[in-house]
Parts: structure tokens; sequence; C-alpha cells
């Protein structure tokens, strides 16, 4: 099944609010929790402007992971899309 990016960030940002709604009740007392998502997803069925192909979802998967660390970088508990600019400049570089 195919997310675009929009579906990506709403799923992520819906889990990440649950999460930090969340609280573990212990008997040193409350446990908060925050979550930070990175997401890549897809427009209207392309990577960037070239059609999805199969191995194209391992660079999805990188691209995500340095939208994460973006975040983190920026204070947490938030979500970052990966930009179309993001994966098709990742793209170039493996692509050859």
């Amino acid at each position: 099944m195919e997310t675009s990016e929009s579906q990506a960030v709403q799923h992520a940002e819906r889990l990440r609010e649950k999460i930090e709604k969340s609280v573990v009740v212990s008997a040193a007392g409350p446990i908060k929790f925050t979550a930070s998502f990175g997401v890549c997803g897809t427009v209207a069925g392309k990577f960037g402007q070239a059609p999805l192909l199969e191995d194209d979802l391992e660079t999805m998967i990188n691209v995500a992971d340095e939208a994460l660390y973006k975040v983190k970088a920026a204070g947490r508990n938030q979500v970052k899309a990966a930009t179309q600019q993001e994966l098709h400049y990742r793209r170039s570089k493996v692509k050859i």
C-alpha cells in the first residue's frame, strides 16, 4: 500500500500526540513520554519527479532517518517529513 507524504505526517503526528498524552504510573511517580518521527512518502505515486522504483524503499528509509535526526536536533517531540528536494538529491547520488 502506498502512503503519501501528507498521510505519513498525519499518521506520525497522531501517534506522537497519543504517546505525549500517555502516562505510566510508577512507584517513583508518573512517567511521561514524547516521541519524534522522521517520515517519507510518495507524491502521486512518484519518488521526487520519477516513478517509484522497487529499490527506492531503502533510499526513502534513509531520508526519513535523516529527517528524524533533524527533529532531534531541533528539540524533539515533533514530526518532520523529508522534502522532495532531499529525496531527489539522495536518489541522484545513489542512481548513476
